[in-house]
């Protein structure tokens, strides 16, 4: 009697043992699906592991929400693109003064240019690519006056 006595304490003991394993075992599975499902869009495109891949995501990533600190995130070729399309969305000149690639300034400045109506910013570019602003600039508004300003 008193070794089933005996067995029974060790089998109550055993099953709490077993049960606590499961439950830690079941709150760390949790843990681990809870955080990864929270998993900020920024990490999730940090954490694929083909750079082309990783690159658009970021670029899309920084274009779906507007936040250029994604485009410095970039190498040079991917960050330059980044910004040129972000400033044609919003028109952020500021933008366009990040942009390393002359063509791809040029080509932010003009759009600015061409949207906002104000010529100041062909000013900004070098001076070939102020040329062509100031033309495009002149043939929209049908200005003339505007030709005054190209050099070459």
């Amino acid at each position: 009697m008193e070794s089933a006595k005996r067995e029974g304490v060790h089998r109550k003991r055993l099953v709490i043992i077993y049960s606590a394993i499961v439950i830690v075992i079941f709150a760390f599975s949790l843990g681990v699906q809870f955080g990864l499902s929270h998993e900020t869009p920024l990490r999730k495109c940090e954490n694929i592991a083909l750079y082309s891949y990783r690159y658009t995501c970021l670029f899309d990533l920084a274009n779906t929400t507007g936040n250029s600190s994604i485009c410095g995130l970039l190498p040079a070729s991917y960050s330059n693109a980044c910004y040129l399309s972000l400033a044609r969305k919003t028109f952020d000149a500021v933008l366009c003064g990040k942009i390393t690639n002359a063509t791809y300034a040029a080509s932010c400045f003009q759009s600015i240019a061409l949207h906002t109506g104000n010529l100041s910013f062909c000013g900004r570019e070098p001076a070939p690519f102020a040329d062509a602003c100031y033309s495009i600039f002149a043939n929209k508004l049908a200005n003339p006056s505007v030709c005054t300003y190209i050099k070459n």
